[in-house]
């Protein structure tokens, strides 16, 4: 469901280095690189996964089925065999931190949640389709660079078996699960915060600020200026920013997070096209609707809708990949002025952890003050 205009926009994130062996650089156009993301300098199957249960039905053993008019005899003194047990379904354990090889120095295992996964999420949040963090060839590379820089004396060849990598990729999961709900979490803040509390006022702001201008997206919803900077997406984004935080200094620099600004804005797309008809439905009202289209004889209708229905329960690659990649194409021309504005807006919303010094805060602080804000009025597009 693209519009002409993103359709028509062309990605402008800088190409990365991909040649065996080297070190991934830096997006050669990064605006932000020095005054927004100050970090550490490096000197050294893909996609979502559905997982379906497994059938484990017991079909009842006829041999035991008594014939008709038989009656059982008792047998004294004698008792009946006892059942095999079942099989229990053994659940795969989820890789975790304790599987990783640290090295044995203080604080490994902060430096691993700090340093290296941040790093690693980061990298993927810079790819045209952060859904699939190998698209360019280039993970397996940055996860190296990631663990090198944070562990220069500890040397570990990362690869797709080693638990390096599967680990960092647990947490790339869940960090796109976190993302979908912090979408629906900022739009029920909207709602809130403007009164929109019945379902006609919301179900009238979704239909005025989704298409086809997508005034949802920018700071000023009603005149379209600040191309996404609004409140609600800045809460969204701030799940990227929490993790990656550019103001610790601890990231590997792989460029500018084009694909985690898409793939908030497609959070939050989701978050208010669950509430189109003014609140969010049931299953039942969703089949109940499906089934209203057959009833009709529209079985292309019931067909559109069962899709949108599957496509709105998860926040996954499937349903969300093509919005996400659509509203990149859009966000690769924001100039270096409105990222700056970005990160600042989106960095209010990020917590700074409790044993943070009060020299350190102030310093933070004072790097935000010098951020501009650029007004933007460009915008126009579907992410569909």
């Amino acid at each position: 469901m693209s519009s002409s205009s993103l359709a028509a926009a062309s990605a402008s994130a800088a190409s990365r280095a991909s040649t065996p062996g080297m070190l991934i650089s830096s997006k050669a156009a990064s605006p932000i690189k020095a005054t927004v993301l100050p970090v550490l300098k490096s000197k050294a199957p893909t996609g979502m996964r559905d997982t379906t249960l497994m059938d484990v039905s017991v079909s009842a053993d006829t041999s035991i089925t008594k014939a008709k008019g038989q009656k059982a005899t008792a047998v004294p003194n004698q008792r009946a065999p006892a059942k095999p047990e079942r099989p229990r379904a053994t659940r795969k354990k989820r890789p975790a931190t304790s599987d990783v090889p640290l090295p044995n120095i203080k604080n490994s295992k902060a430096i691993w949640r700090g340093q290296v996964v941040p790093s690693y999420i980061h990298f993927v949040a810079t790819l045209d389709n952060p859904w699939d963090a190998d698209s360019t060839g280039e993970e397996i590379d940055a996860l190296q660079q990631s663990w090198s820089t944070a562990f220069p004396n500890h040397k570990h060849l990362v690869t797709a078996g080693t638990m390096i990598y599967k680990v960092a990729a647990q947490w790339l999961y869940e960090w796109h699960s976190a993302v979908g709900k912090r979408g629906i979490a900022a739009v029920e803040w909207l709602w809130k915060e403007r009164g929109l509390d019945t379902v006609q006022k919301r179900r009238k702001y979704v239909a005025t600020h989704l298409r086809p201008r997508f005034l949802c997206m920018y700071r000023d919803d009603t005149n379209g200026r600040g191309a996404f900077q609004a409140e609600v997406l800045m809460r969204t984004f701030a799940s990227y920013l929490s993790q990656c935080n550019p103001t610790t200094g601890s990231l590997v620099d792989f460029g500018i997070p084009i694909g985690g600004l898409g793939m908030c804005a497609a959070a939050v797309e989701r978050g208010l096209l669950l509430y189109q008809t003014g609140k969010i439905q049931t299953e039942d009202e969703q089949k109940a609707e499906i089934q209203a289209a057959l009833d009709k004889g529209n079985t292309t209708l019931a067909e559109e809708l069962e899709a949108f229905y599957v496509k709105l329960k998860t926040f996954s690659e499937g349903g969300w990949s093509k919005p996400t990649q659509d509203y990149i194409k859009v966000i690769g021309k924001l100039s270096e002025g409105q990222w700056k504005g970005i990160i600042k807006a989106g960095m209010k919303h990020v917590k700074q952890p409790k044993g943070l010094p009060k020299t350190q805060e102030v310093e933070v602080e004072d790097k935000r003050a010098l951020m501009i804000v650029d007004d933007d009025d460009g915008y126009s597009g579907d992410s569909e």
